[in-house]
């Protein structure tokens, strides 16, 4: 008799009341019914392979297990054979699927095939498992499987489960996405810029199309690269007041809907109104590759012109311009033309955060992402943002946005004003901050701290009255922007206060979101906070050019250092 442990977790969705001999045939009538869907390819049950797709991927699944490993250190323990192990495993993954990402079942069988070759008594050894890519829903598994045979052995195997769980909990928790320095970012931009505008061949142009388009595109829409990717060839449409760009939007993350595993279920079309220019450049590319075949998908970058950079045809099993496909094109641009051409040094190491002239750090296609939800933060926001924030599936990971929003404003105040010591560009410095530019001038405190306030110098009050504390508390000097704590510090040496204004409003905007999401609060509360991080941005931005002016230092660097 076999037990399908892994039908309790799935006892709703089933509608099993209980577990019995009737499981395995309940999950064949399913097996049955994802095959006749396209999901699940040619196979049966029985087979150790499944082919699976979900339209963008064609993977397979596969359940074979070592039975002489199995047999060595787990069939003892857990009281069933290798045969029944495996037929385990395909239940749970039958009783997964609208549930999860096909790739995800794939990497949970992974996971528990990886364990069963692993003596869970031997503690080092478990240790070379912290690459489990899903520990919990392994655990999971062995805890849904018949009652094991020897209980104690078989807690000593979830208690080392567990360790790696915690493990990866702790580190993904206190682990942002990490960013590139974000000079890497700007220095890329220039040179994609002056690469395009440069003398290259036509094959050489549409080779790197998709990358150039990635770049504009996601830079200023927060897309996923395979919400990229799955662009629709049709994208491009005329309206009466300008050009519009159709994406696709994935809108199973964190939504909890059933997963389909079709484009046209699993993802919704988006319009957002782009400029003339790059309507244009997205035109160029469709009316150049207009005379080839389109792709499977019927996406927009198709594969002959990739293919022809090494002078090959496409094959049958090149279905459309994949995201394998643009990481080979990134990759191909950072050694072809910034290391070939432009003579900069590749750092693919992601911790440094200031670089030496010459060298650039590898960019990742993920990254545009949250430079564009950064970037639209740092400049006010917009209601779309607004709400495209409300509906984060995790709060704390929208936080993550926030602690480089005053990396960005110095970095690329800096590289603003290189350009204007390489006489690029020229700015003015305005007017509006009143800032103490001219004689520096001071007053003592009674604390002994400084305040750099022309007017409160000349007992003009009104700089005094427009800072609030964090009581409500009028004339709060540590929020003041011409307050400074250390009196041995000249003025252009101390910008805590405008980090701290921004990173106070940061952390308010993850709570009028977090209220939004609970119906608790409105959009309007979230539009008025993204405008006072505008607000204190720009008072940063002004504080930073008058820093440069003066002969202020970036990242601990003059600007004799050439930075």
């Amino acid at each position: 008799m076999v037990s399908t442990a892994a039908e309790k977790l799935y006892v709703e969705r089933s509608g099993m009341a209980h577990i019995d001999n009737s499981g395995i045939e309940k999950a064949k009538k399913r097996f049955e019914a994802f095959k006749k869907n396209g999901v699940i390819g040619e196979c049966r049950f029985e087979d150790n392979k499944w082919p699976m797709t979900d339209e963008y991927s064609k993977m397979n699944m596969r359940f074979y297990v070592n039975p002489f490993t199995y047999k060595r250190f787990y069939e003892r323990m857990l009281g069933i054979d290798t045969d029944t192990f495996i037929n385990c495993m395909k239940v749970y993954v039958v009783f997964a699927l609208g549930e999860n990402a096909l790739g995800s079942l794939i990497n949970i069988v992974r996971d528990i095939k990886h364990v069963v070759r692993t003596n869970f008594k031997d503690h080092d050894a478990f240790d070379n498992m912290i690459s489990l890519k899903m520990p919990a829903r392994t655990k999971e598994f062995f805890r849904k499987l018949p009652e094991p045979a020897d209980e104690e052995e078989y807690k000593i195997l979830l208690t080392e489960i567990d360790r790696i769980i915690e493990y990866q909990d702790d580190f993904y928790r206190s682990e942002p996405r990490e960013l590139a320095s974000f000079d890497s970012y700007l220095l890329f931009n220039d040179i994609l810029n002056d690469y395009w505008k440069s003398d290259i061949t036509e094959e050489e142009r549409m080779f790197f199309y998709p990358l150039y388009l990635w770049w504009k595109i996601t830079g200023v829409i927060p897309l996923r690269p395979r919400e990229f990717i799955l662009t629709p060839r049709n994208c491009l449409e005329k309206k009466k007041d300008g050009f519009y760009i159709t994406l696709r939007r994935n809108k199973i993350k964190g939504s909890g809907r059933d997963i389909t595993y079709k484009i046209s279920g699993d993802y919704i079309t988006v319009q957002y109104k782009i400029p003339y220019s790059l309507a244009e450049d997205i035109q160029t590319y469709l009316d150049y590759t207009a005379c080839y075949e389109s792709t499977q998908l019927h996406t927009l970058f198709i594969t002959d012109t990739h293919y022809r950079h090494w002078e090959r045809k496409k094959s049958k099993a090149n279905r459309y311009f994949t995201y394998v496909n643009m990481k080979c094109v990134l990759r191909y641009f950072y050694n072809d033309v910034i290391s070939g051409k432009y003579h900069l040094k590749i750092i693919d190491d992601r911790n440094l955060k200031h670089l030496n002239k010459g060298e650039i750090q590898m960019l990742h296609l993920g990254d545009t992402r949250h430079l564009a939800l950064i970037n639209i933060i740092a400049d006010g926001g917009t209601p779309v943002l607004a709400m495209m924030l409300a509906g984060h599936d995790d709060i704390n990971m929208a936080s993550h946005y926030y602690s480089n929003i005053t990396s960005l404003i110095e970095c690329r105040t800096y590289a603003q004003y290189r350009k204007v010591l390489q006489g690029e560009v020229t700015y003015t410095l305005s007017n509006t901050g009143n800032l103490p530019v001219n004689a520096l001038s001071y007053i003592s405190l009674c604390d002994g701290n400084r305040c750099y306030s022309e007017k409160y110098i000349n007992r003009d009050y009104s700089d005094c009255r427009k800072v609030i504390g964090p009581k409500g508390e009028m004339g709060y000097c540590p929020c003041c922007r011409y307050y400074r704590k250390n009196k041995a510090e000249d003025y252009f040496k101390d910008d805590e206060v405008y980090k701290r204004n921004i990173m106070d409003d940061c952390k308010h905007l993850e709570k009028v979101i977090s209220l939004a999401r609970k119906m608790n609060g409105s959009s309007e509360d979230i539009m008025q906070t993204f405008l006072r991080i505008k607000s204190d941005a720009y008072d940063y931005e002004q504080f930073l050019k008058e820093r440069s002016e003066k002969g202020g230092t970036s990242y601990g660097k003059t600007k004799e250092d050439g930075r």
